[in-house]
């Protein structure tokens, strides 16, 4: 929230002579001082703290290389690079606690100096001969430097504090690493952006943020509909690595949810399941804990054994009439509760658009869980 001077006199809390500094939204005075240094101590105290609410935690990328950089220096004998501020930025950056007036200065530093980088080179790649070469490529390491995705985070980061404390961005679309060129536009060209999933950003810059959440080095990007998308990782065949897991895990805990338990169920109640035929419906006719079951549909002789620790549900299978009203088929099929997954009645498909249920459907519906 910007604030600014004004001479005492213009406001009631602060005497003539004074300067207040006041909230530029509402002129709400926040403090009297008798010299235009208190002043600029307390705005410059007020904007500190505004710029603390940015999230200075840095990509594993960046602090791998100031810690990299901290190591190197004194195996190799380089104590006489620097005036010591790279040592106390690569000590910010690895720890994850970099000052705000610090994280400005990284960004300053990694612009000035690229050129001490060497062209192609990761800090996995760098050799110690290279790191050798003057006192430029450790420096730049100090600062955190050495990857396109450091490079974009400072920069980002010192606009974000700059927004804060009410000064203009010092840095626009064109002073950033262009990230996106992966060789992959026109992958997956058919597929909307819903089904891409929630990691398809418009904004390159949200993609990139979303990769140093995830851990992967830069973004990659997709044509869809004609408009150019981003997504996280230099690669989709990266992406889809580093986020295997995390999807494996979302997925199973969606199936958790959706398939039912036995308390879960009641006899009325309108279930869905997976057919040889495609999705089944019917209603609940018993839920059986003791004896065998069976469903009608099934051969005479068949049975299923139902106990309090593997009940076995009667289904009966359903469709909607002429009028879209559910009306019970007559024939019914065995499943398992972990089989089935609850829905509404007007989730039951019809008429309109659906496939009503027919006796071909029906009898790919039976269960086959013993």
């Amino acid at each position: 929230m910007p604030w600014s001077k004004v001479p005492g006199s213009e406001t009631e809390e602060c005497d003539d002579g004074q300067t207040a500094v006041v909230k530029d939204g509402d002129g709400e005075v926040e403090g009297c001082h008798d010299t235009e240094g208190e002043a600029d101590d307390q705005l410059a105290a007020l904007y500190a703290s505004e710029s603390k609410d940015v999230d200075l935690t840095p990509p594993q990328a960046m602090q791998g290389a100031a810690e990299m950089g901290l190591e190197k220096k004194e195996e190799l004998g380089l104590s006489d690079c620097g005036t010591g501020e790279g040592e106390t930025s690569a000590e910010q950056i690895a720890s994850a606690k970099i000052e705000p007036g610090r994280m400005r200065d990284v960004a300053a530093y990694l612009v000035s100096h690229e050129e001490d980088w060497p062209d192609g080179e990761t800090p996995s790649t760098i050799t110690d001969e290279q790191l050798q070469d003057g006192c430029g490529p450790i420096q730049y390491l100090l600062w955190g430097g050495g990857t396109d995705t450091a490079y974009n985070w400072a920069l980002r980061k010192a606009n974000q504090i700059a927004s804060e404390e009410g000064d203009s961005e010092p840095y626009d679309q064109r002073d950033f690493k262009d990230m996106s060129d992966c060789g992959c536009k026109g992958m997956h060209e058919e597929e909307d952006e819903e089904k891409m999933g929630p990691d398809v950003f418009m904004d390159p810059m949200m993609a990139q943020e979303r990769a140093d959440e995830i851990g992967c080095e830069g973004i990659h990007a997709h044509e869809q509909d004609g408009e150019t998308v981003f997504m996280p990782c230099a690669t989709h065949e990266m992406f889809q690595e580093m986020t295997e897991g995390e999807m494996e895990k979302a997925l199973s805990g969606l199936e958790r949810l959706l398939k039912a338990d036995v308390s879960d169920l009641n006899e009325g109640d309108y279930v869905e399941w997976d057919s040889s035929g495609g999705t089944a419906y019917g209603q609940i006719d018993n839920i059986a804990m003791q004896g065998t079951v069976s469903g009608s549909l099934e051969p005479a002789d068949t049975e299923h054994e139902a106990s309090e620790d593997n009940p076995g549900v009667i289904i009966e299978l359903v469709s909607r009439d002429e009028d879209g009203d559910v009306m019970g088929e007559g024939d019914t099929v065995f499943h398992r509760p972990g089989e089935l997954r609850p829905i509404n009645e007007e989730d039951v498909p019809g008429e309109k658009g659906c496939t009503t249920t027919t006796r071909r459907r029906d009898e790919s519906a039976v269960g086959s869980s013993g």
